[in-house]
């Protein structure tokens, strides 16, 4: 089948590496672009030798960390280089800062700047005109600040760590529990009165108060409400076989596929479409000859009338 997506006649072209570039690309072609990701010959995307942990054969390992963010695209070689990146608000308490377990500013950079690509592909459409998009890390980490970027700017308080409680709402955090911990989340008077008197997660759940246990990884991804929203997609590797993904966190209500695209592409091996893309540019070329030269032919002959 051939993907589609809301993105499915935009091309785009990824000079990015490690996380944050890789990631917003692999965004856009999730939605249908073709996104040509142009690496570095001989090692490509420095992500391709992160690990462990690596998979398939020994000689030639490869990253999950690759895997990761690089769906949905083609991979070509040329020479070209890029860059990399916070902790006073994460932590049990002020004096043991935290580092989080995700690259959190890549991937909200990422995520900002797939959505200014859309927004200036949007403007293209009116005016016809193009611009340059940016963001960066640091933009990114200071853009979900929320009411901590106010508690400060307004409040004049600088917000420190709290553990795993929201420092404003209580009962609004994580619990230890005989079998495990809690996730608890009472953000009004309303479900604080059906809280207080349940005892147990399904008393919870039946009263409407926004409450989980805290899964591992793996449960996860084994979660059937995860499945069946797309979050977890299959590809066809051309070394590890049929693999699972992390899916699209978007979908679309008149496409039933995650992220718009009713087939996703594994990420690429290191150049794979070396070939293909160039022919495809050779195409172009040709196509756009021919259109000029047309063109030319038509202003000298009126020229001549």
């Amino acid at each position: 089948m051939t993907p589609v997506g809301p993105l499915h006649d935009i091309v785009v072209i990824d000079l990015s590496r490690a996380l944050a570039g890789p990631h917003t690309g692999m965004m856009l072609g999730d939605m249908g672009a073709r996104v040509i990701k142009v690496e570095s010959p001989g090692t490509g995307d420095d992500t391709r030798g992160w690990g462990p942990p690596f998979v398939g054969p020994e000689d030639d390992p490869i990253s999950t960390y690759f895997l990761s963010c690089n769906r949905n695209k083609e991979s070509i070689t040329l020479d070209l280089k890029s860059e990399d990146g916070p902790m006073s608000l994460t932590g049990p308490d002020p004096e043991h800062p935290t580092r989080v377990g995700v690259p959190i500013a890549d991937l909200l950079a990422a995520m900002y700047g797939a959505c200014g690509v859309v927004a200036a592909l949007h403007e293209r459409n009116t005016t016809g005109v193009g611009r340059v998009v940016r963001t960066s890390l640091l933009a990114a980490i200071v853009g979900v600040h929320a009411f901590q970027g106010t508690r400060y700017t307004v409040a004049g308080e600088v917000p420190q760590p709290q553990g795993n409680h929201h420092p404003s709402i209580v009962p609004y955090g994580l619990f230890s529990c005989a079998d495990g911990t809690l996730q608890i989340a009472i953000g009004s008077d309303g479900l604080w009165q059906r809280f207080a008197l349940a005892d147990l997660l399904p008393r919870l759940e039946a009263s409407g108060i926004p409450a989980g246990g805290v899964r591992t990884l793996d449960r996860v991804y084994e979660w059937e409400q995860t499945r069946s929203q797309g979050l977890v997609i299959e590809v066809d590797h051309p070394v590890l076989g049929r693999i699972e993904l992390p899916g699209p966190p978007l979908r679309f209500d008149d496409l039933p596929y995650a992220g718009g695209r009713c087939e996703h592409l594994p990420p690429p091996g290191l150049g794979a479409h070396n070939e293909s893309v160039r022919d495809w540019l050779d195409e172009r070329d040709r196509v756009d000859a021919i259109h000029d030269g047309g063109e030319s032919t038509n202003e000298a002959t009126g020229d001549q009338e």
